[in-house]
């Protein structure tokens, strides 16, 4: 999680030299990248960074962990050793940001119930905090080819992230 901050702070202060417009970051992950893309939208991080809160412009969680007392609850636990203050730290649910920006929440209609929970869940507290997210379930998918979407521009979850990104999203 550090990595990828460490990695938004670098394109904020340093992307400009690689044509990449600082102003403009967008980010987006599956499954545990869906996670990382929660963790970068989470508050509490920028000033380490020294980045302003809105640094993030859009982001695309797909069939991310948005909670992980789940996990801390499973065989998981028995090597990953979360205590309840790491769960609470590192679940993007827990930790939603002052300022938020636009996001496409999506899931796989071919997923395990948890993964769309959580994103629903996610989408809703998105919601309620005030900012907008669009929730999308992705028909004939699963968990590990949701992804594959973004490579067809015909496909709804590539078109929301064009959307997204120009600014024509209306949230639902």
């Amino acid at each position: 999680m550090r990595e990828v901050r460490a990695a938004i702070g670098f394109l904020r202060h340093s992307g400009s030299r690689y044509g990449i417009d600082p102003n403009r970051i967008f980010v987006g992950g599956s499954s545990a990248g869906g996670h990382l893309t929660g963790s970068v939208l989470s508050g509490g991080w920028h000033a380490a960074f020294d980045v302003p809160e809105d640094v993030i412009k859009g982001a695309m969680p797909i069939s991310g962990l948005f909670h992980l007392a789940p996990i801390s609850r499973s065989f998981v636990q028995d090597w990953i050793k979360f205590d309840d203050q790491s769960v609470r730290q590192l679940s993007p649910a827990e930790n939603l940001p002052r300022v938020g920006c636009p996001i496409v929440t999506a899931y796989a209609a071919g997923e395990p119930d948890g993964f769309k929970r959580q994103s629903a869940e996610y989408h809703r507290l998105w919601r309620e905090a005030g900012f907008s997210s669009t929730l999308m379930e992705i028909d004939n998918r699963n968990h590990f080819d949701v992804v594959l979407d973004l490579a067809n521009s015909e496909a709804a979850l590539s078109k929301a992230l064009l959307r997204l990104i120009n600014g024509d999203l209306q949230p639902r």
